[in-house]
């Protein structure tokens, strides 16, 4: 995705838009997301995060509490 898509960028806020858009639809109580694209669609993790953070918060109205849990071990893992 990351290297042959035109507007990576928006590709992966999409992605997260419309699994929040289901979730609240379906009155789903969690949701969670791992490092969304960074596998084997080789999404930068620094830039994919802040592409996944900055798209959740524009649901921060929708639902009660986001936890973030970030792990630089999780990084050195899979990066």
């Amino acid at each position: 995705m990351y290297d042959s898509d035109v507007n990576p960028k928006q590709s992966l806020a999409n992605s997260y838009r419309n699994g929040l858009r289901v979730a609240k639809e379906n009155n789903i109580n969690y949701i969670a997301f791992s490092a969304t694209s960074c596998g084997s669609y080789r999404y930068p993790f620094d830039e994919a995060a802040d592409i996944g953070i900055s798209t959740i918060k524009e649901f921060a109205n929708d639902f009660k509490r986001c936890i973030l849990f970030c792990s630089r071990m999780i990084y050195i893992a899979f990066g």
